[in-house]
């Protein structure tokens, strides 16, 4: 069964319900059923993007608007494959890769959000293209697992990327670099910070503990300007010396900005 063309009047993005609209504007998650390539029905969890977002309120280009469209398909990241992958693969990358989604939007049956079912069957004629088979299979053990997979996202996806800035950064780099278990002998950071620059000295005192000293415009270079936003990161590889010459070695600072407003730390030299 081959995918069928777009006809008039059927689901665009610019006609997509104003609350389903909304939801994906602001990066909140949304359930989705739709019709595959391959004629068989497909459900999931999705969000545009995998970071934290806040809807701008600057005007935005018509290239910027135009974005997650391109012949009437959308494009967005299924939230659970993403968690999945991102604990398995340990490369955020990788997981993005991999969980990324091109929704043909009128092959779309429905959306849910908010606990509630928005049907797009008629509006895509959905019937008349697929049958009574492909329609019926909105059933209420498929809105069940809609609202389980929007929850499973909304309750974990933070836990993955923290999952990944502290369980498996420490794995990969215990791995790489022996001195860094010296440095956890030598030197326990604390893991969360109230301000950014309270997590930045504390990876300072923790390589000037093994005799290094900082270079402080790396710092500024790396740290200095925009902050990180909520739900981001931001990584810098800072430059240390010993005894007045510069080590092949790194400070390495990654700092992750939870929803809370804490900063978590990883530091470590390699």
């Amino acid at each position: 069964m081959e995918i069928n063309e777009y006809r008039e009047g059927e689901l665009t993005y610019d006609t997509l319900p104003s609350e389903i609209r909304n939801a994906i504007d602001n990066n909140q998650t949304v359930g989705v059923a739709y019709v595959k390539k391959d004629g068989s029905v497909r459900h999931m969890a999705f969000r545009r993007y995998l970071n934290a977002y806040q809807h701008s309120t600057k005007e935005k280009s018509v290239k910027q608007l135009m974005a997650p469209i391109v012949h009437n398909q959308m494009r967005v990241y299924d939230t659970n494959l993403y968690i999945k992958n991102l604990r398995g693969m340990g490369d955020p990358k990788k997981a993005a890769g991999s969980s990324y989604r091109i929704i043909t939007l009128h092959e779309v049956l429905g959306f849910f959000h908010g606990g509630k079912f928005y049907d797009m069957r008629e509006k895509n004629n959905i019937r008349e293209k697929y049958g009574n088979n492909i329609y019926s299979q909105i059933t209420k053990n498929m809105l069940n697992a809609l609202n389980s997979e929007i929850k499973n996202t909304d309750i974990n996806i933070n836990e993955a990327f923290k999952f990944l800035s502290k369980q498996k950064l420490f794995e990969v780099v215990t791995k790489l670099d022996k001195s860094f278990v010296l440095n956890e002998a030598r030197y326990q950071p604390q893991n969360y910070h109230e301000t950014l620059s309270s997590a930045i000295e504390d990876a300072i005192n923790m390589a000037e503990s093994l005799g290094y000293e900082v270079n402080k415009d790396d710092i500024f270079s790396n740290f200095g300007t925009g902050g990180v936003g909520y739900g981001e990161s931001k990584r810098g590889s800072i430059e240390i010396y010993k005894d007045g010459k510069p080590q092949r070695k790194m400070l390495q600072i990654i700092i992750y900005r939870l929803d809370s407003g804490k900063y978590e730390l990883v530091t470590y030299i390699n």
